[in-house]
């Protein structure tokens, strides 16, 4: 139907047109508000509701944007109350542990500008509330909008500021908590609690009053100590004493009353700086729980808001309905214009009976309306109202339609821009120009109106009301006017929109810049060909590959040629010929992409009027993508665009397949245990021609097989002809023919049918024909095989833990961290059982299996002959002295023997059941055991070591440097656990180190007392050797490790000098008291373990003994303290330079230095160094000075 969207113009201008003829003063009321309503008409526009539809769209989304801040304003805004509760916490427990008032003053303020934050942030969100309800209102405009985006950075700013105090306020509590915890030093303290400074102050006023009050006992005590120097009487020392014991009761007695004074004070204070502590924390409750209450109606006005947009939307729909329904009243009431017409004219047939001059002067008018006017445009609305009503509703909603999916449109479809395509040709069709159309016909109608009117006045002359009628006419026709204009603009927009579709659909074809195509199949000569095949003359479809060039518009490319295969399009050129080209023997039917990255795949149906070629032609065929939408011009119909991409010429090969070449599987099989059918359309056809086995499908035909005859008795009978006896024949052997479209196997299912067959003959006559009488062509004859199902299965019971052990299983374990069981004392190497459940209810179910239940596989199981159970450890059959494991179907156990002296490692078990009907039932376990690990069997005698591989030995060295003998017990570097005392022995080896033989002169020699010696001489290369040491447990290797030996002793450091003062001053000096220079001499080991404190060898432990520390003997200027180290005296020089004899000085035993005279003239410096002789030499220490002041 053609869509005229100027009816309503036209119609308007007709009616108004005859209305007005009557001239009668009575009916202007009735004109005016006709014109009223026209004017509402005009006034309501489609593009105008589309603007208003999309105003309130964008304020609903508006709405939304501000909902969500709000939302997530809220959230946080709880977070931070939740921290400010913490705070609260924290500041409560400070409140417990009686922090000070200026510290707590403190958090308290950050409180409160953390609450005039929250404060903030709830008048800002009422300002968003402000600006959600002015959406509410439809008041949408640029300041709303941008007044909205200040509120929201604001409130971030906000967020941002309270962010910051509360991380301020976080630290202020993390201090606090430093400090009760006794963590933070004297500034920090002195820094967080004034309070604490003045309490300082209290307590040295006491300490002064301490002293002062101990002062006059202090002089007593004096006193005392003077009359018994001079042995005074007994009464005057009495007297002294209780006169000191009087002093000190009353100074203890003012002490305890001020103290008790002070602590009432202390406690006073502190009881006041806790309550108001607690009322800030009340206050504080009280700020908090009003910010939650806010923040609860803020939330419930948001809930509100969030209501409000789909409310408002439905208002204006019921307003869009309201306007549609008004619109129809408009077009009813143009309709019932023509009885008003006949209205009118009976009155002025009244009128003519009361004046009769007045009523020749009407009578001559009537009848010129009636045959020059009135006729004409009464059977003109007569004909336009019925059709052109229903025509305008029909094409303003199809635009409407039209504008809406274009407006909805993300992505160029191809069949919906057709299909607007096409409608918007018939829109301007039915519109049309000054010389078609609507258009057309309104022009004509404006003329035949201006006819009316000039015939009209003429006939009666000019007067008043003929006046009047020919303005109310002229008003019309200028509405009519703004009419077309307002959709001659709506075709216009709609226009311009697929004019842009176009553009984008050019756009894309434009920027491929390269077609090539892609062989995927060669002829026997090894040519690239595309192959198209031909059954009694009708060609199948063909697949070619393209790669595309820029690689990144094959999508886009994908995308269109899915829409409209037919931009892309093929030249032929006729075989054996240069030029004669057409482009209807290949056209593509689908576009899709390619499995190779930057490739197409077109799929192209193929004209059965292209013949067959020989095995040397072929037909040259080139793809073409139309890069442009519009094709020549009307003077030059046949020219193309030059920017068309056109691929390469490749050769396409055509022939016909011969029932020759067909072949397909000739046997299927059927499990005895499905029942399911097996539809024959699922058996492939191959065709085996040129290029290799080919499906049906791959050289474009579908295939559709069929059964056409079974077998019975030897002899082929037709599906539709079987016969009850037949059927019964076919039933006997398990199968069942499913009308002509599949096989299945009877229910219920029987084993004593397995390997019996079916003979079908299959057909497709669709594709092969048939001969005379419907006799196929071609068929494939196919042979069914009932057989077992003996894939079987597996159980996997995992790793086997103490946890899942059951009644009957040994203990003689431990059980590490890694679920091992552990080798525990000697009952341990003794045959084990460990029993399981079998869990048979869960792992043993009805579909384990296809076909078979639960019980008929554990029968299976049950009744398998011991030569058909196979025992496994990994891949291997388990050994006699490995375990293997059975399963008591009936007692619902997994029963494992682990033989005696078994090796402690993991075993990966398998048991299987080779039942023959399901196959091989396999169960699996795991079972970890170990041994105990080294340091549980063994520890280091740690001054042996210097690390894990590296061994110290002992030896005395011999002083003439001749060849020797070293022998060291290794037994003395290690300690054997007590706990496994029994059921372990230890070895020693000796390995090569880098060598293929062990060095000469070195042996591992059995001891006096059983242990193992290491004995070799002086020049053997140690690094040529490692000593492997061994844990035996049974006839098993437990662990091992291996280290290497070495001479040398780990004290490397030097003793440490005195750390007292060393000046021998005049006084102990005169007094023979001796300078200590003991103090701070030490040594350390490896272990960071003292072996010399203080100037002594440490013999407990005995460490320094073990080292063989000792200091020597006392010669000359050198002096050994007992159990010590040795001093020498290096030099003696005075002040002068000069030197002075070292016998003049001594170190006595007890590590003081002495000058053996008591005259010394000059200043003298004494240099000192501390000495120890060990094992294998001399620790030293650097030299030190010990200087002397004169006594003269």
């Amino acid at each position: 139907m053609r869509k005229k969207f100027v009816t309503v113009a036209l119609l308007g201008t007709l009616i108004f047109t005859s209305t007005n003829f009557v001239g009668c003063k009575d009916y202007d009321d009735d004109i005016n508000k006709l014109q009223e309503q026209v004017d509402a008409l005009k006034s309501i526009s489609i593009s105008d509701l589309a603007s208003q539809l999309q105003s309130l769209k964008d304020a609903n989304g508006n709405l939304s944007v501000a909902n969500a801040k709000m939302e997530a304003a809220i959230a946080e805004i709880k977070t931070n109350i939740e921290a400010l509760k913490e705070a609260d916490k924290t500041l409560t427990s400070l409140v417990n542990g009686k922090v000070d008032q200026s510290t707590y003053q403190a958090a308290i303020k950050e409180l409160n500008e953390k609450c005039t934050d929250l404060a903030n942030k709830v008048a800002a969100l009422a300002s968003l509330e402000t600006a959600v309800n002015d959406l509410k209102a439809n008041k949408v405009d640029k300041s709303v909008i941008d007044e909205l985006k200040k509120t929201i950075e604001k409130l971030q700013s906000q967020d941002s500021d309270f962010a910051t105090r509360i991380g301020k306020l976080e630290n202020t509590v993390e201090s606090l908590n430093t400090v009760l915890a006794g963590k933070a030093d004297q500034t920090t303290v002195a820094a967080l609690s004034t309070a604490i400074d003045e309490l300082k102050k209290s307590v040295a006023g006491v300490d002064t009053k301490i002293a002062a009050a101990l002062d006059p006992i202090q002089k007593s005590i004096t006193k005392l100590q003077e009359d018994l120097a001079k042995k005074a009487d007994a009464a005057t020392v009495a007297a002294d004493i209780e006169k000191v014991k009087s002093e000190m009761t009353a100074v203890t007695d003012a002490l305890k009353t001020e103290t008790a004074a002070n602590l009432a004070a202390v406690k006073a204070e502190l009881v006041g700086r806790i309550t108001a502590l607690e009322t800030a924390k009340g206050q504080m409750d009280v700020q908090i729980g009003k910010l939650e209450t806010d923040i609860t109606a803020l939330k419930e006005r948001i809930t509100k808001l969030e209501n409000q947009p789909a409310t408002d939307l439905n208002a204006v729909k019921a307003d869009i309905a309201a306007n549609k329904t008004a619109i129809d009243g408009a077009l009813s009431t143009i309709g019932s214009i023509q009885g008003t017409i006949t209205g009118i004219e009976d009155r002025l047939d009244g009128l003519g009976t009361e004046v009769g001059a007045v009523k020749k002067y009407i009578d001559e008018a009537n009848s010129t309306l009636s045959t020059a006017i009135i006729s004409q445009i009464t059977s003109d609305i007569a004909a336009a109202v019925s059709s052109l009503q229903s025509e305008y509703a029909q094409a303003d909603a199809e635009l409407a339609t039209r504008i809406e999916t274009l407006e909805g449109l993300d992505t160029f479809d191809k069949t919906d821009y057709d299909a607007l395509k096409s409608s918007l040709n018939s829109l301007k069709e039915t519109v049309g120009d000054e010389k078609s159309g609507l258009v057309k016909d309104l022009k004509d109608l404006e003329l035949k109106v201006s006819n009316l009117i000039t015939d009209a006045l003429a006939a009666k002359g000019e007067g008043t009301i003929d006046a009047a009628i020919a303005k109310q006419i002229q008003n019309t026709l200028e509405n009519s006017a703004v009419i077309k204009a307002a959709i001659e603009a709506a075709i216009s927009d709609v226009t311009g929109k697929v004019d842009k579709i176009d553009q984008e659909l050019n756009s894309v074809l434009e920027r491929i810049q390269s077609i090539v195509f892609v062989p995927q199949y060669k002829d026997n000569s090894g040519n690239a060909i595309v192959p198209v095949y031909k059954i009694d003359n009708k060609n199948g479809t063909v697949e070619m590959k393209f790669r595309i060039s820029p690689i990144d518009k094959v999508a886009e490319l994908v995308k269109l040629g899915t829409a409209n295969p037919g931009i892309f399009s093929f030249y032929k050129e006729d075989a054996l010929q240069s030029r004669a080209t057409s482009e209807n023997a290949l056209v593509a039917t689908e576009v899709k992409a390619g499995t190779d990255a930057g490739t197409i795949v077109i799929k192209a149906e193929v004209s059965n009027n292209l013949a067959a070629t020989s095995s040397t032609s072929y037909y040259p065929v080139a793809l073409k993508l139309s890069t442009s939408k519009e094709y020549g011009t009307a003077e030059t119909p046949d020219t193309k665009p030059i920017n068309d991409i056109t691929t390469e010429y490749f050769n396409v090969s055509v022939k016909d397949i011969t029932s020759q070449v067909y072949s397909l599987a000739a046997n299927q099989t059927i499990l005895y245990t499905d029942v399911a059918e097996k539809a024959v359309n699922s058996l492939t056809v191959n065709v085996d021609y040129g290029v290799g086995s080919l499906t049906l499908a791959q050289c474009g035909f579908t295939q559709n097989l069929v059964i056409y005859a079974v077998k019975c008795s030897g002899t082929w009978v037709k599906v539709g002809s079987l016969s009850q006896a037949n059927k019964d024949e076919i039933k006997g052997k398990g199968f069942e023919v499913v009308g002509n479209t599949a096989v299945k196997l009877i229910s219920p299912i029987d084993i004593n049918r397995v390997d019996n067959e079916l003979e079908v003959q299959l057909a497709d006559n669709d594709i092969f024909g048939t001969t005379g009488s419907s006799v196929p062509a071609k068929t494939f004859d196919v042979t069914y095989k009932i057989v077992k199902n003996d894939v079987g299965a597996t159980i996997d019971y995992s790793a086997i833990t103490k946890a899942a052990l059951q009644s009957g299983s040994d203990t003689y374990f431990d059980v590490n961290a890694q679920g091992e069981f552990v080798w525990k004392n000697t009952s341990s190497d003794g045959a084990q059982t460990f029993i399981i459940k079998a869990e048979k209810a869960s792992k043993f179910t009805n579909n384990l299996i296809d076909g078979a239940t639960a019980a008929e596989i554990l029968a299976a199981i049950e009744g398998t002959l011991p030569a058909n159970i196979e025992h496994k450890i990994g891949a291997d059959d388990a050994g006699i002295t490995e375990p293997t494991f059975t399963f008591d179907v009936a007692g619902d156990k997994i029963i494992v023997a682990l033989p005696a002296n078994a090796e402690r490692k993991t075993y990966a078990m398998s048991t299987i059941y080779n039942t023959g009907l399901y196959g091989k039932i396999v169960l699996k376990a795991t079972l970890k055991l170990a041994y105990p690990t080294a340091k549980q069997l063994w520890s280091h005698n740690q001054e042996r070591w210097t690390t894990d591989g590296d061994y110290f030995v002992n030896y005395t060295p011999d002083v003439s440097g001749a060849p020797y003998y070293i022998e060291h017990d290794l037994k003395t570097g290690y300690v054997y656990s007590p706990v496994y005392a029994s059921g372990v022995s230890y070895t020693y080896e000796l390995v090569p180190n880098g060598v293929s033989v062990l060095p000469a002169g070195i042996s591992i020699v059995s001891g006096s007392n059983g242990n193992s010696v290491l004995k070799f001489t002086r020049n053997v290369d140690l690094s040529k050797f490692r000593v492997k040491f061994t844990a035996i447990i049974g006839t098993h290797v437990a662990q091992t490790e291996t280290f290497d030996v070495t001479m040398t002793y780990p004290i490397t450091d030097k003793i440490a000098i005195p750390t007292t003062s060393l000046e021998y001053g005049k006084a102990g000096i005169e007094s023979h008291a001796g300078l200590p220079i003991f103090k701070g001499v030490n040594l350390v080991d490896r272990f960071n373990t003292p072996v010399i404190k203080d100037g002594k060898i440490v013999t407990s432990p005995a460490w320094g003994t073990a080292y063989g520390l000792t200091g020597g003997t006392n010669s000359g200027n050198e002096y050994v303290l007992t159990d010590g180290v040795r001093y020498v005296i290096k030099k003696a020089v005075l002040e002068n330079g000069d030197a002075m004899a070292l016998s003049s000085f001594e170190i006595a035993n007890d590590g003081k230095f002495h000058l053996k005279e008591n005259n010394l003239a000059k200043k003298v410096t004494v240099t000192v160094q501390i000495k120890v002789t060990y094992t294998y030499g001399t620790v030293l220490s650097d030299e030190f000075a010990i200087t002397l002041e004169p006594t003269l």
